[in-house]
């Protein structure tokens, strides 16, 4: 299995779990490489943990939950990527999968959903899963900034000591839920040049990287004139700087009755990502020496 992406949902989610029946999901995918999963180096920013940051104060519904359709003429990171799309390979799949841990009716519970990348040079750039318009999803601002929403395992291949990246190795990401205010944003990049990317950064001090508590800009740029009814954010702090992961849940994205449901790693798919350093996909795989792990064995990082 080339890639392979896992996400499960907890009950503080606040997803109504019915029977999985007219799940509807789109996946764009790209050629690209992997990226290391190991140790977490030295300097590196740490995610604050759910179970011992404190929340911040959650905000009246009324004032942040958007409701209804955002029209709007600009177009999202999908229309772009299908604008002119082809299939090199015409047998080329890609498989979802879905499940809840209590199928009982009104029953809160876990969803977990899975996609799965054949073999081959290739990797998700962006993919949406529709959710029926009966699931109720409790908007973001209900939810105190910074709490444990689920788990994101996304299952990639890193390199031995320079071989070629083809060992698997599964980055795993804690998802807070955070900021949906889009006129408050963060950079992905490293904007006052000190060293840490600005989203891994916690120039407030409450425990939290920024990317929790601010909207990150590039975001406005893939989804013009949108606001997501509700943001999970997470890094993997194993090397630096740390990986990050969105979930996002829009309403009406697309026209279509539901909440699309939108997952991105870094900044793939801005098209002022700058290649090799931000996130963008390169012709030939970035690399970056991480440190030893224990068993004595260097890694090498495959960077998208």
């Amino acid at each position: 299995m080339r890639e392979h992406v896992s996400l499960q949902w907890w009950p503080a989610a606040a997803f109504v779990a019915i029977v999985l029946v007219g799940v509807v999901a789109v996946a764009a995918v790209l050629a690209s490489g992997g990226k290391s999963v190991e140790q977490r180096q030295g300097g590196s920013p740490v995610p604050a943990s759910p179970r011992t940051v404190s929340p911040a104060t959650t905000t009246a519904a009324a004032s942040c939950a958007p409701s209804g359709p955002q029209p709007t003429g600009q177009h999202t990171i999908f229309e772009n990527l299908t604008d002119g799309a082809s299939r090199d390979d015409a047998h080329f799949e890609v498989s979802f999968g879905a499940s809840v841990a209590n199928e009982s009716a009104q029953a809160h519970s876990d969803l977990t959903l899975e996609m799965s990348v054949p073999a081959g040079d290739v990797a998700p750039k962006a993919f949406s899963i529709l959710l029926p318009s009966k699931w109720g999803i409790t908007p973001g601002c209900q939810i105190p900034i910074g709490l444990g929403i689920g788990t994101l395992r996304w299952d990639v291949l890193i390199g031995r000591q320079g071989n070629p990246c083809n060992e698997p190795g599964p980055l795993s990401f804690n998802m807070l839920n955070a900021s949906t205010d889009t006129a408050d944003t963060v950079d992905f990049r490293d904007a006052d040049n000190n060293g840490t990317p600005d989203y891994a950064e916690d120039k407030d001090h409450t425990g939290r990287a920024d990317v929790i508590e601010k909207y990150p800009s590039f975001l406005n740029r893939l989804f013009p004139g949108r606001r997501p009814l509700r943001r999970t954010a997470g890094l993997f702090p194993y090397v630096n700087p740390p990986t990050l992961a969105q979930s996002l849940a829009f309403q009406d994205l697309d026209g279509s009755k539901g909440t699309t449901l939108v997952f991105i790693l870094q900044d793939i798919g801005d098209p002022e990502a700058v290649a090799g350093t931000s996130g963008s996909p390169v012709h030939q795989p970035a690399r970056r020496e991480v440190p030893d792990h224990p068993d004595g064995v260097r890694r090498t990082g495959c960077g998208w």
